[in-house]
């Protein structure tokens, strides 16, 4: 891009208090090859994001210009506003100028600074850092690659806008690099302002050759600030098959334009990339809307990509939703009564609803319930979630003397776990006996009626679905189970 320019730096009737300082034009040709610096990618997957360089005025531009900077016949001092949304430190900047004659050395010193901007968003107050900058003669043909000028300073954190400050307050003059004021490049923003005498003025108070300084001081402050992924889950959790949205709470400077790219051509939703967790596409939104198939759980992740003008920086949030609960319980009887422990695995379990087979229920956690009468009761649990629910059942006898104890200790089964093949091996009992086989619903799967020898032996070829079950012998003398593996 290049542009000739013939500067007049004029101010608006309100400030004849300060016109001994007389106008001056420079006659230049400013060339902006700022795309031959190459960014640095820094995809750190890290809360902490920078060093950046804001080069948000020079990407608004559409032409260059310059103004003379001195404490004599000019400004002395040039400003650019920047938001800061959120704690950012700032440890120096760059910007475009050059000495425009010999006079008294081919360099000079200028000082480049960091003030606090006041309400009107000029700076104020005592600078919060500063450092001085050589400025020589060098042009380059008015190549903004030989005319940037960089300064560092002690680096410091401010949480409230801020302005970048060049100020000459000699009378050897210096051209500074500004966007197109006669083309309007600041866009109405108005963030460009100069100080004459010990006034600082806001662009639309300055007129430069009939037109109002309506442009940015190209100054690009050196930035680190701190970037965190997140969002809150709008509804407590989600059902199967349901649906969910996702608030965005990342770190405010994701949206700021001076910061993102992204935000800065009007297209924010390109930082953020939501992972529903069911191996659906990627959606890329600000805010995560979604509808499930099937149950859960699911784990949500949000990547935040901020896309700075020299650094881009990521980091991510997960949480799971969907909360997957599965029911289980054990127990230990005394005679006719049964103490049950719950064992059921999920995160967030708040309800319980127990069935004891013979009518009776109860919402405890860990209940106990003595039976009327000695049997077997097919005992259920249903554990719930806010999310979801989840049911088991299991065959519970109960007896009124000691002998299915003794019955347990003789019972051998074997292989435990098995493929198919089961063996069950008995002695010193004569007796008519059932054989019961239940899944974990409760529903019985296998059952057989045998007589118990004093030496029994019985080999069960089980045609049955890979899983856990009970297997029950019941014999006129008492109940032996054993929990079997199936695979």
């Amino acid at each position: 891009m290049k542009k000739r320019l013939l500067l007049a730096l004029g101010f608006s009737g309100c400030l004849s208090a300060i016109q001994a300082q007389s106008l001056q034009s420079t006659d230049v040709e400013i060339i902006n090859d700022h795309h031959l610096r190459k960014a640095h990618i820094n995809q750190n997957k890290s809360a902490s994001c920078g060093p950046d360089s804001v080069w948000y005025a020079i990407s608004k531009a559409t032409g260059l210009s310059t103004i003379a900077i001195n404490n004599a016949t000019s400004a002395q001092a040039a400003a650019q506003y920047f938001d800061c949304p959120q704690p950012i430190t700032v440890s120096g900047g760059s910007f475009y100028a050059f000495k425009v004659n010999t006079t008294g050395g081919i360099s000079m010193n200028v000082s480049l600074a960091i003030y606090l901007a006041g309400a009107d968003s000029l700076p104020t107050g005592s600078p919060l850092a500063s450092t001085s900058v050589a400025v020589d003669t060098a042009f380059g043909g008015g190549s903004l690659s030989v005319l940037i000028k960089h300064g560092n300073f002690t680096p410091v954190t401010v949480s409230q806008p801020y302005c970048m400050v060049v100020t000459n307050a000699s009378a050897t003059s210096m051209s500074m690099v500004m966007s197109s004021y006669a083309d309007g490049d600041g866009g109405g923003e108005w963030l460009g302002s100069a100080q004459l005498g010990a006034t600082w003025l806001h662009g639309y108070e300055l007129t430069i050759g009939g037109s109002s300084f309506d442009a940015d001081v190209l100054i690009e402050p050196f930035v680190t600030y701190d970037l965190t992924a997140g969002f809150d889950m709008d509804a407590g959790c989600i059902p199967a098959n349901g649906s969910g949205t996702w608030t965005n709470t990342s770190s405010p400077i994701m949206s700021n334009r001076m910061y993102n790219q992204a935000a800065f051509i009007g297209m924010e939703e390109l930082s953020y990339s939501w992972d529903y967790g069911d191996g659906s596409a990627l959606g890329n939104t600000i805010d995560g809307s979604y509808t499930y198939s099937g149950p859960g759980p699911w784990m949500v992740t949000l990547t935040d990509t901020l896309y700075g003008w020299t650094t881009t920086c990521v980091d991510a949030y997960s949480m799971t939703t969907g909360d997957q609960v599965d029911a289980d319980f054990t127990f230990a009887s005394n005679g006719l009564s049964v103490d049950f422990t719950d064992v059921s695995v999920g995160p967030n379990i708040q309800s319980y609803a127990w069935d004891f087979g013979d009518g009776n229920t109860d919402g405890n956690m860990n209940p106990s319930h003595t039976y009327a009468a000695p049997g077997t009761y097919t005992a259920c649990l249903i554990a719930s979630s806010a999310c979801n629910a989840d049911t088991i059942c299991v065959p519970v006898s109960v007896i009124v003397t000691g002998i299915s104890e003794q019955l347990n200790e003789r019972l051998t089964v074997y292989p435990n776990p098995t493929e198919g093949d089961v063996t069950l091996e008995l002695n010193n009992i004569e007796a008519r006996a059932t054989i019961n086989l239940f899944d974990i619903s409760g529903r019985v799967v296998y059952t057989e009626g045998v007589f118990v020898g004093k030496n029994f032996k019985k080999t069960l070829d089980l045609n049955v679905v890979p899983g856990s079950y009970i297997l029950q012998l019941i014999t006129e003398e008492g109940i032996a189970t054993r929990k079997l593996e199936v695979r």
